[in-house]
């Protein structure tokens, strides 16, 4: 509530249609999971009424046999589900105890003596609560991770978002940066971008070295093939070195390039109707390549980028680097039998 107050009296309307939105769910999910719950305790309730006592062994012969195979098995004890054990939504629909829907309710054995019991064997308690803390890690993991990337999701958008201003102010170096990025990813207008990483670079070189400016200007030199290979390695690794003398220093935890990778080169490849769609995996690639070392990710979109357009020489020269240089896959192939043996396989 207190929130909702806050947001209300400083006019922040879609934050606080954000925040009841996520409120409402949140009550829907909860009362839909406290209904399950309740309705598995009173069935689990219902058959323990219904049915003999397990002591009766003979009883029970029947309704094991109608359970099938067990469910899990844990040392001695075995857990089946009355009416048996469905692997699809189908096949439970088709099951019905007494005339109504099915039941998943438990019940364990003992593969040894025979016994039945309704209560959970002490070990596999044990286990059970070790699992569901195991789980209940992995999930607050994974929503960490997906917050991050949703985050860096945001981050890009804006950044793209404010990039179309800035033709007008290239005296900011960020705003020139961002500019040219524009120029160079979204635009592929090579000539337009060259005079713009020129005036990043003479920028650069007036200070200290820059990992953001040095890996762009390694990318489009690559993609360009206005750079040899060792120069472009050479900018890669200053970058490289620069990012962790920063990351020693604490001033840097993530990648440098990371928002970049996402709001150009990633939404340009994730767009499928934007235009030079070669060229944006070419871009992707080299991005991979050179920024985050994924080489198998940047074989697979050169791959892709080679298909629709084959006769592209800088393409086939930095697929023969990826391929053929020591410092990333070096293998005795060449772009020729790669590239056929992908359209063999149907790999692209």
């Amino acid at each position: 509530m207190h929130a909702t107050r806050v947001y209300y009296k400083e006019f922040l309307r879609d934050r606080l249609l954000t925040f009841r939105a996520s409120r409402i769910l949140a009550c829907v999910v909860q009362r839909l999971w406290r209904g399950f719950k309740g309705r598995r305790r009173f069935r689990r309730q219902f058959e323990i009424a219904t049915l003999p006592d397990p002591a009766e062994h003979d009883s029970w012969i029947q309704l094991q046999a109608e359970a099938g195979p067990a469910k899990r098995e844990l040392g001695v004890y075995a857990e089946y589900i009355l009416s048996g054990n469905p692997a699809t939504w189908r096949e439970r629909n088709l099951i019905k105890r007494h005339g109504k829907y099915y039941r998943d309710v438990s019940f364990y054995a003992n593969t040894i003596t025979r016994k039945i019991s309704w209560t959970k064997p002490k070990g596999w308690i044990f286990n059970d609560v070790r699992e569901y803390y195991a789980l209940r890690v992995q999930t607050f993991w994974r929503a960490r991770v997906a917050k991050r990337k949703i985050n860096l999701l945001i981050k890009a958008n804006k950044l793209l978002t404010n990039t179309f201003d800035s033709e007008r102010i290239t005296s900011d170096i960020v705003l020139l940066c961002n500019y040219t990025f524009y120029v160079h990813v979204q635009c592929h207008d090579y000539d337009k971008a060259r005079p713009l990483y020129a005036k990043m670079m003479s920028y650069m070189e007036m200070r200290v070295d820059n990992a953001f400016v040095l890996y762009s200007y390694a990318i489009f030199a690559a993609v360009s093939g206005d750079q040899d290979w060792e120069e472009i390695k050479d900018y890669a690794r200053r970058a490289k070195l620069q990012e962790q003398r920063r990351r020693e220093s604490g001033r840097l935890a993530n990648s440098a390039y990371d928002i970049a990778s996402t709001a150009f080169y990633l939404q340009a490849v994730s767009n499928e109707g934007a235009r030079g769609g070669s060229e944006n995996w070419h871009n992707y690639a080299i991005c991979q390549m050179l920024v985050h070392h994924d080489l198998p990710c940047a074989r697979m979109c050169l791959l892709r980028a080679l298909k629709l357009n084959p006769h592209n020489k800088t393409l086939i020269s930095n697929f023969n680097a990826l391929l053929q240089d020591e410092d990333y896959l070096g293998l005795s192939t060449t772009v020729q039998k790669e590239y056929g043996q992908a359209l063999s396989t149907n790999f692209v």
